[in-house]
């Protein structure tokens, strides 16, 4: 699961998500990669500015309960097939998790 918070300006689409799955498939490792992402207006901080890990793992379980959480486990067999076979990956469409 992958929360993200965008730039001004951009809009939380699936085509979005699927752009930054395919951005992050690019430099991690299969495990890696997220298998939901979501778009928050703000990541939970302290105030020195270091993510609330504990506040971020219960708002992306209520992200995912609600349904706006984008599912991209799909992608991401896809992703670990064609790493697995040495063929070029063919993205499909989307899912919302939950």
């Amino acid at each position: 699961m992958a929360c993200i918070e965008l730039a001004d300006g951009e809009a939380a689409t699936l085509e979005a998500a699927q752009r930054i799955f395919e951005a992050a498939g690019e430099s991690l490792t299969y495990f890696k990669l997220p298998g939901c992402i979501a778009f928050v207006p703000a990541l939970p901080l302290i105030t020195s500015q270091k993510l609330q890990r504990g506040e971020l793992k219960v708002l992306s379980r209520k992200l995912v309960e609600q349904g706006v959480a984008f599912d991209l486990r799909h992608l991401k067999k896809a992703h670990f097939d064609a790493l697995k076979s040495g063929r070029e990956r063919s993205p499909r469409s989307a899912r919302r998790c939950g």
